[in-house]
């Protein structure tokens, strides 16, 4: 005779329970929650018990940007003069792709973006985790990687960030970016970390080449949907294929508030100023910089007019971003044709009177200046503008 297995009952007052039952809550209950208010820590881009991915092409400034921000987030400084940090936060980075000089490089370079010396900064609220700070900062795949996971957490417990950074996922997580149950084995770890020490975790990854399908921002971040899906917060850093960014997307987040929703773009003015060799032989240290410009309204709904008028819009920003970007890092005897702001893997496509008009802008508004305007062999225009004519210092 087999036994049939036992339900586990116990007694709340006169009723029994059954402790396998699933558990719900009725729709009078539901709506007596209150939604708690978010709780950022920096305002619409950190929340904490939250996972944020950034995104971003090779070359966009994804790492001097999250530098800035950890840089910005102790000293107390608006992320890119917009994005308000929490008092008294910390901030542990960690790094698997760079050697730490160069990631004591970008901290010197953030700290000469935001105008201040490393005397200001509080010595105990950023850590950097890396070759120097652990043999290993990579994570086995599977069970073997449980003891490397162990390692962390008593990092953490220990530190109590307010903000994680994993710079970048591929480099530190060792699995196939592709395999949408490892990512999200991994991602769900961190998530899982976000709420148990009450921090923001950010992790960091590239994407697609632009293509003919969708260039959509979140649609090319690479390998499984796991990186689009779990995360509550994706950003991407909008850039011409290798420059500088020029706008910070939100493609996702599920604290909006204001204005701050899913589909907001910041046109940002990215300043990379790379070290320069000294006559005593010795180099600088150079600096980064970040400015959020403007913040552009994106209307529930459009007009076919209105939407062409305001992706013309968006590309004549585009256009000056990389005019600027060009002026300042090239000499005042070196030309420029319209054929540099064009590149086969770049998804900015310049029409010649759209440069004109970009240039004549910047030059009315005292951005670039022209020194000189001679017509080229072709029958172009070849215009040679001054290395940094008044450009305005937001920082």
């Amino acid at each position: 005779m087999s036994i049939e297995p036992v339900t586990p009952i116990r007694r709340l007052g006169s009723k029994a329970v059954d402790e396998d039952a699933l558990r719900t809550i009725d729709l009078r209950a539901l709506l007596e929650l209150d939604l708690p208010p978010p709780d950022f820590v920096v305002e619409h881009l950190f929340p904490r018990r939250s996972l944020v991915l950034m995104s971003g092409d090779s070359g966009a400034g994804k790492t001097a940007l999250i530098v800035h921000a950890g840089i910005a987030i102790v000293l107390e400084k608006p992320i890119g003069n917009r994005f308000e940090p929490v008092a008294g936060a910390k901030v542990l980075y960690v790094n698997a792709e760079s050697d730490p000089s160069l990631i004591s490089l970008s901290v010197k370079q953030a700290l000469a973006g935001v105008d201040a010396t490393a005397e200001a900064l509080p010595w105990n609220r950023w850590e950097f985790v890396g070759d120097q700070g652990f043999a290993d900062v990579c994570l086995t795949p599977g069970a073997a990687g449980d003891a490397d996971k162990r390692r962390f957490e008593k990092k953490i417990a220990t530190f109590r960030p307010d903000v994680i950074v994993f710079d970048t996922h591929r480099a530190i997580f060792q699995v196939d970016d592709r395999d949408n149950i490892q990512v999200s084995i991994g991602l769900n770890w961190l998530k899982i970390l976000a709420i148990k020490f009450n921090c923001c975790i950010v992790v960091v990854h590239h994407q697609k080449k632009l293509s003919a399908g969708s260039n959509s921002t979140r649609e090319r971040i690479t390998g499984a949907a796991a990186f689009r899906e779990i995360p509550g917060v994706v950003l991407s850093a909008v850039s011409d294929n290798g420059c500088p960014m020029t706008a910070l997307n939100i493609d996702k987040t599920r604290f909006a508030r204001d204005d701050v929703q899913t589909g907001k773009a910041f046109p940002v003015e990215a300043t990379f100023e790379p070290p320069r060799r000294q006559p005593d032989g010795t180099y600088s240290v150079g600096s980064s910089a970040f400015a959020i410009l403007a913040i552009t309204e994106q209307a529930p709904e459009q007009t076919p007019g209105e939407a062409r008028e305001n992706r013309s819009a968006a590309h004549l920003v585009a256009i000056k971003a990389k005019l600027i970007h060009w002026a300042k890092q090239r000499s005042a005897d070196q030309p420029f044709t319209k054929m540099m702001l064009e590149d086969p893997k770049s998804g900015l496509r310049a029409q010649a009177a759209d440069v004109r008009k970009a240039l004549d802008e910047l030059i009315a508004d005292g951005e670039i200046a022209v020194i000189a305007e001679r017509p080229s062999r072709r029958g172009g225009n070849l215009h040679h503008l001054a290395e940094l004519a008044d450009f305005p210092d937001d920082n």
